[in-house]
Formats: C-alpha cells, sequence, structure tokens
C-alpha cells in the first residue's frame, strides 16, 4: 500500500509538470528524485520489518490500518503535505545541504512581545479606558461617528471562545511588522499605555495578508491523521531564506497540534551530521529563539524575558547525484524524536507591503487616520 502511494506522489507531480509545460525541463530531475525515494522506501521497509519480527507479528498491521502516512516510510507523502512542500521549493527554491562544522545561525531583530488578548477578554472594547474606546474619542474629537469598541463588543462580547483562541496570529504579525511602542502617548489629550498601543497595533493587524505554507492540523484525512503537516526540509528552507537572505522575521505556529499558537521566529541556530544508519541522511539538531506572548497586560520593554528556545530535531534525506556548491539537494524529510510530535505546524509569510486590517468593519473605515496618527514615522 505504501509503494503505491508513493507511486501515486510521482504521478501528481508528474501531471503538475505536465501542466505547467515543464515536462522536458523537469522530468528527468524527477526521475532522479524518485529513484532515490524508492531506495530509501525499500531500505526502510526491510529495516521496519526485520523490527516488526523481532517484536510481535501484528504490529505491522496495526500501523498500516492506523497510521497509513507516519513512520516508518518517511519517503511516503500525503498528496496535500507533498503539495506543501512543493508550493516552498518553487517559491524559495530548493534545499541542499551537507555537514556543518560546529554550528550554523540565520538572526535578525527580535520582535516585541505584548499580551495576546485571549477572546474571553473583554479589555480590548469594554470600557471607557479600554483601548478601543479611547480611539472612537479621538476619532470623535476629529468628527467622525465612530463605534468600534461597540463593533467588537457585539462581536465578541457573547463568544464562548477555547482558551487558547485570540489574537496571538495579529499580535504576532505586528510584532513583525511594526516597531515596539516602547512610551506612552497622547493624542488629544487622551493618553495611551504602552500595553495600550501594543493592543491597538495587534488589532491592526488582525487581517494583514500573508501566505501560509504548512498544513493546519485537523486530526483527520485532510491532514493526514498525523503531526507531519509542515515537513522540515520545507521549513528549514523556508527559516534560512527569510531570516538569512531577506533578514526578515516570520511567524510560526509552534506546534502542530490541533491548538494554534502563533509566535515570531527571529534566531535559528542548526548543526547537521551524518546519519550513521542511513548512506542517504543526514541529522539535524536545532535551537530557533521566539517571542512569546505575554498572559497579562505590561508596560515594560521587550526583553530575555520574553524569549522561547525549543528544540527540534529532523532527519533530511538527499540525492547525492544532484549537488550545489559542495551540497546535496534534499529529497524528503522527516521530523524525530520529539520533534515527531512537537514541531511547527504552520509558517505565516508576512507581505512585505502589505495593508493594516482588521476583523471589524468599523475599524477599517477609518484605516487612514488609524495609520497617519499611530504608525507614521
Amino acid at each position: 500500500r505504501s509503494n503505491d502511494r508513493l507511486e501515486l506522489n510521482f504521478l501528481n507531480e508528474l501531471k503538475t509538470i505536465v501542466e505547467k509545460n515543464l515536462y522536458h525541463q523537469k522530468i528527468d530531475e524527477l526521475q532522479q528524485k524518485y529513484a532515490v525515494l524508492k531506495t530509501i522506501f525499500m531500505q526502510e521497509k526491510e529495516l521496519y520489518e526485520d523490527t516488526i519480527r523481532a517484536s510481535h507479528k501484528h504490529a505491522f498491521q496495526a500501523v498500516e490500518h492506523n497510521e497509513i502516512y507516519q513512520q516508518p516510510f518517511s519517503s511516503v507523502y500525503h498528496p496535500l503535505v507533498l503539495n506543501e512542500v512543493n508550493r516552498v521549493f518553487a517559491d524559495f527554491g530548493d534545499l541542499y545541504i551537507n555537514e556543518t562544522d560546529g554550528y550554523e545561525q540565520v538572526k535578525v531583530k527580535q520582535p516585541w512581545s505584548g499580551y495576546w488578548l485571549p477572546f474571553r477578554d473583554k479589555s480590548l472594547y469594554d470600557g471607557f479606558k479600554s483601548p478601543l474606546a479611547k480611539l472612537d474619542k479621538i476619532l470623535k474629537v476629529l468628527g467622525y461617528q465612530s463605534q468600534i469598541a461597540a463593533v467588537e463588543k457585539k462581536t465578541f462580547g457573547h463568544y464562548s471562545a477555547d482558551g487558547w483562541e485570540g489574537l496571538c496570529d495579529a499580535w504576532a504579525i505586528a510584532a513583525v511588522m511594526s516597531p515596539e511602542p516602547k512610551k506612552e502617548r497622547k493624542v488629544f489629550g487622551v493618553k495611551f499605555s504602552i500595553s495600550d498601543l501594543k493592543a491597538l497595533q495587534t488589532f491592526a493587524h488582525a487581517k494583514y495578508p500573508y501566505t501560509q505554507y504548512g498544513l493546519t492540523y485537523r486530526g483527520d484525512a485532510d491532514t493526514d491523521g498525523t503531526f507531519q503537516d509542515l515537513k522540515p526540509e520545507a521549513f528549514h528552507r523556508i527559516v534560512t531564506k527569510v531570516l538569512g537572505e531577506e533578514k526578515r522575521a516570520l511567524v510560526i505556529d509552534e506546534s502542530a497540534g490541533l491548538e494554534i499558537w502563533n509566535k515570531p521566529l527571529y534566531s535559528y541556530r542548526w548543526s547537521i551530521s551524518k546519519d550513521p544508519q542511513s548512506e542517504f541522511a543526514f541529522l539535524v539538531k536545532a535551537f530557533p529563539l521566539l517571542t512569546k506572548q505575554r498572559e497579562v497586560k505590561s508596560e515594560h520593554a521587550t526583553d530575555f524575558n520574553d524569549v522561547i528556545a525549543p528544540v527540534l530535531e529532523y532527519r533530511l534525506y538527499v540525492d547525492k547525484n544532484t549537488m550545489e556548491n559542495g551540497k546535496f539537494k534534499v529529497v524528503a524529510g522527516q521530523w524525530i524524536n520529539k520533534s515527531r510530535y512537537y514541531h511547527p505546524g504552520n509558517v505565516k509569510y508576512p507581505k512585505k507591503d502589505g495593508e493594516i486590517e482588521s476583523h471589524n468593519k468599523e475599524f477599517n473605515k477609518f484605516v487612514h487616520i488609524f495609520k497617519k496618527i499611530f504608525m507614521s514615522k
């Protein structure tokens, strides 16, 4: 069954290059890739069957039935997962690797930390001292009949939200795309604290445009019932390209489970060594640095207490016949050890020149005024 799925992956990729009129340019490359993947598959199958025979005979059927796109066959991808990997390589270029001499690192300035405004918290809009009520007040000073806080209260005031639901995505994008407010401001006599200003920036970036890579995990057939929703080769390529070459931070969903916790990623340090179990594989150990959200409002500037530093481990498979600058082309990847269950679920790549927008249509009427008052340099 898994071998059939590998063949189906080849046919799907073949269909894509035919539809894009790239058959003559890409067919040799595609055939070479799947020749390597088939070799990897046969090695893994032999190793796995030996393991099963040494344990108990029914385990193989159980894995085939319940985890059809899981380990042990790292060369076999769910079609939607494969599509995400190919999107990344199409947008950012192929990934080439080799052993590292120690550690390599890409790093940019740390985005700011702020309160993530969970939907169960009404402080964004409730009361005359709330940030949105203050925004309404200065808009009325300017002669506008603004009802931003009222619209927000009507939308979320009675919303029964899960504990993890909120504006962590908007906060993370705002932290990446805007400078940190570091002092309070008075606008037409209305005082905005640092936490007020951060809340407004978060609110204003709730619908900021971005491209997402990786499937949002739902635990069903759409996401193959596994935690392999963003493959490590795709993640590694995005991070090294964007942080290393574009010098920009990213936003990631830090874990692959059902709950979504978006955080800015601004530093990535990694080492690569040969995998003693496979001639085609390398092992990667990586140390990302993420800015974490604050659980309460704070007037303090971002510091070392606002950092989370997980460890990621993954295996990358290469085609040793395809090289560039002394490095091998990566053809597959697999999260391993604890990272099989704890790894980035997706990456959000904010547009460089996007326009701010919120889910609140009343606010969007006054975006031009908000930008002039709160975002002008």
